[in-house]
């Protein structure tokens, strides 16, 4: 959820304040013309005629936010039943629709305290954190997707499992979760260093330290690639599987930074 979740959803309610007082509204426009005030009353009246239009459209898109949120069904049927009704009048002459959110207001009245009072309620059982953006990584690609730190052809060739753990760092960075951040880090080296070793020997092998000593025999592999992989594994990866050790955000950014400089040595 972010901020322009936030402000759809006030928009959406602020519309039930709308409907909610909208015969008082019309009562009001009706009395400035009887007390000859013309001109604010003509006034008042070309803004109520925005508001079907404006009506229909915050609410739906109250409703869509509300459902993404999983709000509860009851409130999301309701809101579904005022859209049809709304909807049946929307092409009709201005007055004509006035007319019929006039009856609507009446009509749902109390509704709309309580769907305000629900979800208020809901909505508050929410919780909206702020982004750590402060840091050393860019946060334009962060707050676009992770796989903008890759070429696309490094990226398209990962295994989705790499991709999904490259996902989860960045919600953890973006959170302030530093170890767990370097550990989804670490995860995908190393998951990158098994592709690596089966791509040159056709074998399989899961210990991080054996794949690493094989390869610096192996006349085929890039041995300096195989040197940064294995100072990963000493000086990032090891340490991580300590309960001791805490990462702080330096750290976890020296450690994807190098995860962006090696991926394309495998994947290209």
């Amino acid at each position: 959820m972010n901020l322009q979740d936030v402000y759809e959803i006030a928009f959406g309610i602020s519309i039930f304040e709308m409907l909610f007082n909208f015969t008082t509204f019309i009562k009001l426009a009706l009395l400035l013309l009887k007390e000859g005030k013309s001109k604010e009353a003509n006034a008042l009246m070309k803004e109520l005629m925005r508001i079907p239009k404006v009506t229909r459209k915050g609410i739906n898109g109250l409703r869509k936010k509300l459902e993404e949120l999983s709000i509860s069904e009851p409130t999301q049927k309701e809101l579904k039943e005022l859209i049809k009704e709304m909807s049946k009048f929307k092409d009709k002459e201005v007055p004509e629709q006035l007319k019929g959110l006039e009856d609507l207001s009446k009509k749902y009245h109390r509704r709309i305290e309580i769907w305000h009072d629900r979800i208020h309620t809901e909505l508050g059982n929410i919780i909206i954190t702020q982004p750590y953006l402060d840091g050393n990584l860019n946060s334009e690609k962060l707050l676009k997707g992770i796989e903008h730190y890759f070429e696309s052809t490094t990226w398209g060739n990962m295994q989705a499992i790499e991709k999904e753990d490259l996902q989860d760092f960045r919600t953890c960075y973006l959170n302030k979760a530093w170890t767990p951040a370097a550990i989804m880090v670490m995860r995908v080296i190393e998951s990158s260093v098994r592709k690596y070793y089966f791509d040159l020997t056709g074998k399989k092998k899961t210990q991080w330290w054996k794949i690493t000593d094989e390869l610096m025999k192996n006349p085929k592999a890039d041995k300096n690639l195989i040197k940064e992989l294995d100072d990963l594994r000493k000086n990032v990866r090891n340490p991580l599987s300590h309960p001791e050790l805490r990462m702080d955000s330096n750290e976890v950014e020296k450690a994807f930074l190098h995860a962006v400089i090696v991926l394309p040595k495998i994947y290209d």
